[in-house]
């Protein structure tokens, strides 16, 4: 699996690892969704894909693709600057970064390109995660870009955003409501930058629990909790504290996480080969743990400090044909 994103109601979306598509998980239930569904010619989502409230979008080699909360609908489009490399989305539309130097806009109907920061580096062909992340929109709407540099999109032109921090240094690894975060590669320390270039809140891996040297994967903010993804496991502010919880049993990294809109914690952990989806409602009462193998994958949620698995695959496969429910 990669990328991981819950929406408003609690719907979690990821992509496969091994297969193209996306995955959609409601109600304790899998459902894949392809080119059959798509109605594209084909269903790798190059560029990645985006969630805003129920909607999804997602670039494809021959267009774009997009789920209002019950049906998909494909629009065919040529990307004329180059393959898809990023992707975001808001209440208008979503924005696609084309090729080196290209963003473009499109909202089902109407669509328009615009150039990135004249000054940031051009985007380098071998994308990727880091750069695809390199494109963010804010919960305020706002469209902000790092490339050797940070930039905000205002008023219809770009400003730098100016900061004291290594920013050629720096990997985006997260975004609040009108803020984004960093993770300062060279010092190792997590930065929330505001749209001023004030550092909202900085902690470095001694103040998280973490080794020198640790990687920062991911980070999630809502309501004033934050949970972070590193090499080393899942971290989490809460109560003025910081607290590191470690890797779950059986991962060798925590690669992706997110806040649901119950207070869960959605998490990817990578195994060997492939990754374990990770659900916990009681952090300080342990972190579920499921088993993701060559032959499936196990999904266990947290509820009132009880796992349960809710999902177990029966083909060779996931996501599986069935549900069903068992003790940990």
């Amino acid at each position: 699996m990669w990328g991981l994103q819950v929406s408003p109601h609690g719907t979690v979306w990821t992509a496969g690892a091994r297969d193209s598509g996306l995955y959609r998980l409601s109600a304790d239930r899998w459902t894949h969704y392809g080119r059959e569904q798509f109605g594209s010619p084909d269903d790798w989502l190059q560029g990645g894909f985006a969630v805003h409230q129920e909607q999804v979008w997602g670039p494809t080699g021959q267009g774009i693709v997009r789920f209002d909360g019950e049906s998909w609908k494909f629009y065919a489009y040529r990307f004329k600057h180059g393959r898809p490399m990023a992707t975001v989305a808001g209440r208008a539309g979503v924005w696609i970064l084309e090729g080196e130097r290209t963003l473009t806009y499109f909202d089902g109907r109407n669509e328009f390109s615009l150039p990135l920061p004249k000054n940031a580096q051009k985007v380098p062909v071998a994308f990727d995660r880091w750069d695809r992340r390199s494109l963010i929109l804010t919960g305020d709407d706002h469209l902000w870009f790092l490339s050797d540099g940070l930039w905000r999109w205002e008023r219809g032109a770009w400003r730098e955003i100016r900061s004291d921090l290594h920013l050629p240094d720096a990997v985006p690894v997260g975004h609040s409501q009108d803020r984004v975060w960093l993770w300062l590669r060279r010092s190792g320390e997590v930065v929330s930058i505001t749209p001023d270039g004030s550092v909202a809140r900085r902690a470095g891996l001694r103040e998280l629990g973490l080794e020198y040297g640790t990687q920062i994967r991911d980070v999630a903010e809502s309501r004033g909790e934050i949970r972070i993804a590193t090499d080393e496991g899942l971290v989490s502010f809460e109560n003025g504290k910081w607290r590191n919880f470690r890797r779950p049993p059986g991962t060798a990294a925590v690669t992706d996480v997110a806040l649901g809109p119950d207070g869960s914690t959605w998490v990817i952990g990578e195994t060997r080969p492939i990754g374990n989806l990770i659900r916990s409602r009681s952090l300080p009462l342990g972190i579920a743990m499921l088993s993701m193998v060559a032959l499936g994958i196990l999904i266990s949620k947290w509820l009132r400090g009880k796992p349960r698995i809710i999902s177990r695959p029966k083909n060779n496969w996931w996501p599986p044909p069935a549900l069903c429910q068992a003790s940990i």
